[in-house]
This record gives C-alpha cells, structure tokens and sequence, in this order.
C-alpha cells in the first residue's frame, strides 16, 4: 500500500508520524509531510492508495482540499473529539473515515 500523510499543525502531526511510522514498518511505502510541509502538486495519478491526514485547527484547508481532490479513501486521525465539526470541517469531510484515539490508548509523554 501507498500512503500519503498529511497534516497542517505540529499536533496532528505528530499523531501521524506515529501512524506513519507503524505503516513504514509494515513495509508499506509512505509520504509524510507534516508541521506546515506541503505535499505540494499530489494528483491521483502519483499512486496512493489512501490518504491519511489530521485536522488541524488553525488551518485544516488544504487537508480538506486533499481530501476531497484525490479521490481516494481518506482518513482522518482525530486528535480531538468532534474535530470534524468545527466551523471549517463542518460539512466537507463526510466522505472521511475518522480514526478517534480514545483516551485509554493515547499514552503520555515521558
């Protein structure tokens, strides 16, 4: 599987590294562009089977812009509950799977 990994904010980015890093030592192949990287022109055709992004509350725009062009399965890692329905999510990100870490998975920093 090819994976593209998203996220605007140092947050939701950080989440996904750990996703990102769990897919990489599957052998699956991984693009991360996390903490205000940009993935810059991804189209379909480069080939990614799914995209995996957060939802950053600052600027969730271009993960919902992603989301919504690539045309294929999409998921988001919510970092907050209901992230989905803030003001800019709110409505465009029903095609999206949510992935909710519930609070007995999440572990603490050391």
């Amino acid at each position: 599987m090819k994976a593209l990994f998203y996220s605007h904010d140092v947050g939701p980015s950080k989440n996904l590294a750990r996703v990102a890093r769990v897919a990489i030592d599957r052998n699956h192949k991984t693009l991360f562009c996390g903490g205000g990287v940009d993935p810059g022109n991804i189209s379909k055709s480069d080939g990614f089977d799914v995209l995996v992004t957060g939802l950053s509350s600052y600027d969730s725009g271009r993960e919902i812009e992603l989301g919504q062009e690539l045309g294929i399965p999409w998921v988001v890692v919510a970092d907050v509950h209901s992230s989905w329905a803030r003001p800019a999510a709110k409505g465009l990100v029903e095609k999206a799977h949510a992935l909710v870490a519930a609070k007995d998975e999440i572990q603490e920093e050391l």
